[in-house]
């Protein structure tokens, strides 16, 4: 059968034999999957093996038998397939079908790929991590000891001009299937009937309107094909055939897909049919709108498929099955106005998700995560980070190098915290036990609050079950190394998950090493323990819109087992903090777990300009910013606290500074190493400053910046300094008798301002030139005084 690929297949081969790097962008249903790898190796492109990396296990073997059916030959022989727990290859095998994820374990054991000549990326446009992690590391093999190894990229959508200028300006080949028009069907409002049901009404009004073809139901998972398959069985008396695909299903459920049938198929399937496989005479689409999104739990690594609403993108490749052979149908489960709401196309995985098993697999090949690789998109900040900070924690690197027990956990194909979790076990004779809860863990399956509870359980899960098994398998029994409990094995796994008991009105909360905190359950409140680890926990938001913990599980553990961590979140600490009973500052040694407060004592503080700004905190408002410039705060402080003897010496020193270089200033001195209250209220702190300066600059301000000045009637009147302002003198216009001129400061560089008062001590003049106020301005003054104040003497001639 001619494929729209076809003709384009020697245009491929040629532009492989001269460039290291392919894009093919080709609709679905064009056939570039399966016919693109096989001609390329009947023609010879490479002497070595060609591999074909394909997201989902199902789309990697339904490809292969295709591919192997169309060559002559079983599966299993030249053309063969194969993922995790299932394959069909051999030694003569030279065109594999396997999934991202064994790709990246297989690197890690032949980081040259020496048997392999040309590695295909197939719907790269889905951005899986392993996509993503694949990609770099296979550009970085070409840059470094594989520059032969040629590389496709395949896919119906992508950003082609981006991959374009990051391989280096590579071919493109574009394949554009022709596509029949389709009618659109929607919901005429949200509808809460379940899934099953709608579906069952969708293919009741596409009966009734004698719709022919085949019809490919899109839905979510497992669970909700099953539950059509139920409410569909009626309509199996009217010659359809309910078929489902999933990855789970056997052989033959899965072949059946395919076969010629006289019957309509109803074919029930996940989102791995809106491109990986094509199913003929699809003429009619039913969307659910939803998909199974994978992430990994923030709290325990475990994988989390969650239920999610499918962007536009995908919603519009889903309607193209129904328009492939003819003009077809696509009803949406969901409104129109839901539709052009949603978001234009999927985020990357690597957005989304926990980077520390990609990043430790990285480290594993003797790489740098992001010092070696160049990444198409670069991994978000943050999320590196905590990927970073994470398997340091974990023990997995050291100074960006893999340790042994790194090496250890990354040829486990477990998330690193389980990794870590069954070593521990298996190295404490408890492998058992470590495997048990490690599936528990990975199924995100925990019937009981607390772990324990959970382990002793009768009633485990048969995935759970499964899990264990393929765990048991992976970690061999050893001779026991060190005698702990299971607990501290987990503790081990995750150090960042420790919480302390904090009591509340009724039961009690967690509050978490790492911030924040989160109620404990009802069932909880019996619980004796006051430090545990949290396995699981779920953020919701209230009515108020803010967020809130509830811990789903969680496993009491001893405060000493922290001790004996060699973990990064074990510091100790020491503090400054005010006693509010004792008024005064107290120097607290803190043994802490990241947040957490394991141990405290408190005595004398030794670092005494840290004690001084805890005091000065409490006592005033002032902005500590400044307390690295001490004459700025100094003066700030005089000014808050309303000290006017303080304020005046510093406006002093102000102003001798104009003149003279040298001034320093102590703060911890000039506060006489103060700690409370009552010592802070008995300083003078304008004497202290004053005594705190160097002799020289002591001489220096009695001399050219007195605080002082004699006036002819005997009286000492002090000299005030301001800021920005001249020196200044204020006294009874008698007082100033006998002086001709005012003397100036700083041996006459610094005029002096005189305030000369009424004999009732109001103002009368202010001047800097005396002799001319005695001059022109004393006359008038005299006569206006004199009658008001017949008893003072006002000479005619003052000086």
């Amino acid at each position: 059968m001619k494929l729209p690929i076809d003709a384009h297949l020697p245009s491929i081969l040629d532009a492989l034999k001269k460039h290291n790097a392919l894009i093919v962008k080709a609709s679905p249903g064009s056939g570039k999957t399966t016919r693109i790898p096989p001609y390329l190796l009947k023609n010879n492109l490479t002497n070595k093996e060609i591999w074909v990396l394909v997201p989902k296990r199902l789309a990697a073997k339904m490809a292969a038998l295709r591919v192997a059916e169309e060559y002559g030959e079983d599966v299993g022989q030249t053309i063969g397939y194969q993922f995790r727990h299932e394959a069909q290859n051999s030694k003569a095998t030279r065109l594999l079908f396997l999934t991202e994820g064994l790709f990246i374990r297989k690197l890690m054991t032949n980081p040259t790929l020496s048997q392999v000549g040309l590695v295909i990326l197939d719907e790269f446009h889905e951005r899986h991590l392993d996509s993503d992690l694949a990609l770099s590391l296979l550009v970085h093999l070409q840059k470094t000891k594989r520059p032969d190894l040629k590389l496709a990229l395949l896919s119906a959508t992508l950003d082609a001009e981006g991959l374009k200028t990051y391989l280096n300006n590579p071919p493109v080949v574009e394949v554009n299937v022709p596509v029949h028009p389709v009618r659109f069907e929607y919901l005429p409002f949200p509808s809460r009937e379940r899934l099953e049901k709608l579906v069952y009404q969708a293919i009741l009004d596409l009966t009734a309107k004698n719709e022919t073809g085949h019809i490919l139901v899109f839905l979510p998972g497992l669970a909700d094909i099953r539950r059509c398959e139920e409410a569909l069985l009626p309509f199996e008396k009217n010659n359809f055939s309910i078929l489902g695909l999933h990855g789970d299903f056997s052989k033959e459920e899965q072949e059946r897909i395919f076969k010629k049938s006289d019957k309509t198929k109803i074919i029930l399937a996940t989102n791995i049919a809106e491109s990986s496989l094509t199913i003929d005479g699809v003429a009619t689409v039913i969307d659910s709108g939803l998909h199974k999104q994978m992430s990994v739990s923030p709290w325990n690594g475990a994988s989390l498929l969650q239920t999610k609403s499918v962007s536009k993108a995908s919603a519009i490749q889903r309607a193209g099955r129904a328009g492939r052979t003819g003009p077809g149908t696509c009803r949406r489960l969901y409104t129109q106005s839901d539709f052009e709401g949603r978001i234009p196309f999927e985020a990357p995985e690597l957005r989304r998700t926990d980077l520390a098993g990609a990043f430790l697999n990285i480290f594993n090949m003797g790489l740098h995560p992001l010092k070696d690789l160049s990444w198409f998109e670069m991994p978000p900040e943050i999320a590196a980070t905590q990927a970073m900070l994470l398997l340091a924690m974990l023990g997995a690197i050291e100074n960006d190098k893999i340790t042994s027990l790194g090496k250890e956990m990354a040829a486990l194909p477990l998330h690193p915290r389980l990794a870590k979790l069954v070593l521990q076990a298996r190295d404490a004779g408890l492998r058992e036990e470590g495997a048990l809860l490690a599936a528990m863990i990975s199924e995100d399956d925990f019937p009981y609050p607390n772990i324990e509870d959970c382990l002793h359980s009768k009633n485990k899960s048969a995935a759970v079950r499964k899990t264990e098994e393929q765990i048991l398998n992976l970690i061999k029994s050893t001779t026991p190394k060190k005698k702990i409990k299971l607990a501290q094995c987990l503790l081990a796994a995750f150090p960042d998950r420790v919480a302390q008991r904090k009591k509340r009105e009724k039961g009690f909360d967690l509050v978490f090493c790492t911030g924040g905190s989160g109620q404990m359950p009802e069932k909880a409140i019996t619980e004796t323990a006051e430090f545990y680890v949290v396995l699981e926990a779920i953020e919701k938001k209230n009515k108020g819109k803010s967020l809130t913990t509830d811990i789903v599980c969680y496993c009491p553990i001893d405060v000493n087992w922290l001790m004996d961590l060699k973990s990064p979140l074990l510091t100790d600490e020491t503090i400054d903090t005010w006693d509010t009973t004792r008024k005064r500052v107290l120097e607290k040694s803190l043994l802490k777990y990241g947040e957490l407060i394991l141990d405290e004592s408190s005595g004398e503080p030794h670092n005494k300009t840290e004690a001084l700004r805890v005091l000065l905190r409490e006592r005033s408002d002032l902005d500590l910013k400044n307390f690295e410039d001490p004459w700025k705060f100094t003066e700030e402080y005089a000014l808050k606290t309303n000290n006017e003897a303080l304020k005046e010496q510093i406006y002093r020193i102000v102003t001798a500074k104009k003149f003279k270089e040298g001034w320093s200033l102590d703060l911890p001195a000039l506060f006489n190493q103060a700690i409370s209250q009552k010592e802070l209220e008995g300083l003078d702190l304008a004497q202290n400053l004053f005594y705190l300066l160097d002799p020289s600059l002591q001489s220096f301000l009695e001399k050219n910046f007195p605080t002082s000045l004699k006036l002819p009637s005997g009286r000492n009147a002090q000299i005030h300094y301001e800021n920005n302002q001249s020196p200044w003198v204020s006294s009874r216009l008698q007082d100033f008798f006998g002086l001709k001129e005012g003397p100036k400061l700083m041996n006459g560089q610094v005029p002096l301002l005189f305030h000369l008062l009424a004999p009732n001590y109001r103002p009368v003049q202010v001047t800097s030139d005396l002799a001319s106020f005695w001059k022109n301005t004393y006359p008038e003054v005299r006569k206006e005084l004199s009658r008001r104040y017949p008893r003072h003497k006002w000479p005619e001639n003052p000086s």
